[in-house]
């Protein structure tokens, strides 16, 4: 009686514990619900639900509102989860207007099926006013700050950023967030990088040399990315002709500061060496992270190159190999190369300066996968009909506004220069190019970089 008594108690404590199995899951957002998002904009992130229960559960979603809808996605649970085994996904959209800027949005997802206990997932944001920067010459004094109108995605009003001190000149310029803080960062040809903060309306202040003792350098263009979990700043530099790899300090007064730059290009073969590497940029292609360096070549009507590097898990190159140009003659003068993503698929765009003073921004197709993956597939001038059209472009950047993409387009040319903006299509390619309507802010500007950022 004691034995069969002592089995009962013993499974009167453990089956609600030991036996019992969760009848819903959810996991994810994917991708994870950013700590901002700018105005005038639409994001989509997935939940999915597993359900143990072998038979179908009717399912509703609350708690949502304020732009924040669901949307349908692959494999929508729709309003009925299936009969378990099984899972299934629910779309949330985050659309923001210009009404919440400056706002910090709190909502929590509530799921509920059938009446039992609830799904939740908190979704926290602020919203934020997206700029563009823009340095209007190769030795500008000034950086410009353009809002851009919500519907167009026109340049709209025009204010300064900064203005230089101390015989400080700038160039290109972009922006990283390190330990939490965003900088804006801006290159200087006379041999310096400067590390700017940025108050809440964009303006930048406070902008200082890094590292202490830099490189007898020339900066043209800057890039951030990660390798092995290290954040890291590349540098291209046009006096030496070398990419360098800046360690960051991350934390204290110090944060967002260069510790030290070494060059990235130790590790390349002694026969390899870039001729002027005027702009560097990174991307991820099937899971692999590539360098691409924009190399305009020694001059003399001699057409440049876009080269792939490839890394190893300290972020250094270790090969570099030149990609196809478009097959014109006289051949590329390549400044920038930049990455967007347009109906899925992940595109290629470079800065072509121009050979013989006829430039374009070509498209090119990546190879997904196997031995050339990341490879430059085809190259082709974008846009192929538009007039006016980016003739000399330096660089680009690129926005979603109220749901069209846009390409930014710096395009330098002396004396009647301009900034275009661009629509881009669902292939990738460029149409309706027009001069902003906020440009130029100044007679005769020659803008090399165009920058977005808060």
């Amino acid at each position: 009686m004691k034995w069969i008594s002592f089995l009962g108690l013993v499974g009167v404590l453990i089956s609600p514990v030991l036996l019992a199995v969760e009848p819903v899951t959810m996991s994810g957002p994917v991708p994870p619900i950013a700590s901002t998002y700018v105005s005038n904009a639409s994001n989509t992130v997935i939940y999915t639900i597993t359900n143990n229960v072998p038979n179908p559960l009717p399912l509703t979603v609350s708690g949502i509102s304020n732009g924040v809808t669901r949307t349908s996605v692959a494999n929508d649970c729709g309003n009925t989860l299936p009969a378990g085994p099984s899972t299934c996904n629910i779309g949330i959209a985050i659309s923001t207007t210009t009404a919440q800027v400056g706002k910090t949005i709190n909502q929590t997802l509530v799921i509920n099926y059938e009446g039992r206990t609830t799904l939740t997932s908190p979704i926290t944001f602020s919203v934020i006013q997206l700029f563009a920067y823009v340095s209007s010459s190769p030795s500008a004094t000034t950086i410009n700050k353009f809002s851009l109108d919500p519907t167009s995605g026109q340049f709209d009003i025009n204010t300064v950023a900064y203005t230089a001190v101390s015989g400080q000149h700038f160039g290109e310029l972009t922006f990283a967030t390190v330990g939490g803080v965003q900088y804006a960062y801006v290159l200087d040809q006379n041999g310096f990088v400067y590390k700017c903060d940025i108050a809440g309306n964009g303006d930048f202040s406070s902008c200082t040399a890094t590292p202490l003792s830099p490189p007898s350098w020339a900066p043209y263009s800057i890039a951030f990315t990660k390798m092995g979990g290290v954040q890291y700043a590349y540098v291209a530099d046009i006096n030496n002709n070398f990419i360098y790899q800046c360690s960051l300090n991350v934390g204290g007064s110090s944060n967002g500061t260069f510790n030290s730059c070494v060059s990235a290009s130790a590790a390349l073969p002694p026969s390899f060496s870039f001729d002027a590497p005027y702009g560097i940029g990174f991307a991820t292609i099937d899971g692999v992270q590539y360098a691409y360096v924009a190399d305009a070549g020694n001059g003399g009507g001699t057409a440049g190159f876009v080269y792939q590097c490839t890394l190893d898990t300290s972020g250094f190159l270790t090969s570099c190999t030149a990609q196809t140009d478009p097959g014109s003659s006289p051949g590329w003068i390549p400044y920038a190369v930049n990455f967007a993503t347009s109906g899925g698929k992940q595109y290629a765009y470079v800065s072509d300066n121009g050979n013989s003073g006829v430039g374009h921004v070509y498209l090119c197709t990546l190879t997904v996968g196997g031995t050339f993956n990341g490879s430059f597939e085809s190259c082709s001038a974008t846009p192929t009909s538009s007039v006016p059209s980016p003739n000399v472009p330096s660089n680009m950047a690129f926005a979603t506004i109220d749901g069209t993409q846009y390409a930014y387009v710096a395009n330098y040319q002396g004396g009647i220069g301009g900034m275009y903006v661009c629509t881009v299509d669902s292939n990738g390619t460029f149409s309706n190019c027009n001069v902003t309507t906020g440009s130029p802010p100044i007679t005769g500007w020659t803008p090399v970089c165009v920058a977005l950022g808060l």
